[in-house]
């Protein structure tokens, strides 16, 4: 799932999840060393934490799963005021 997330969202993974000895379907956080083709990152190869995220539906319908990935520690981009 942290592959398929990735890379559909427009990133090219440099490396092999790393998901710890405890995964599960509905538990699991994996990381990996990745670069974005798009956005505020694009060309930075940052690691990314991908994991399962509870996502309520309107209309009282069941929740679902997805999944959320995002860099670690993401480097500050522009500047304050501007």
């Amino acid at each position: 799932m942290t592959l398929y997330s990735l890379t559909s969202a427009q990133a090219r993974v440099l490396g092999r999840p790393d998901c710890g000895s405890f995964v599960t379907w509905r538990a699991w956080v994996c990381t990996v060393s990745a670069k974005s083709l798009i956005g505020p990152f694009a060309g930075r190869r940052l690691i990314y934490r991908c994991y399962p995220q509870p996502m309520p539906q309107p209309g009282g319908r069941p929740t679902v799963e997805g999944i959320l990935c995002g860099p670690e520690r993401p480097p500050i981009t522009g500047t304050a005021g501007s």
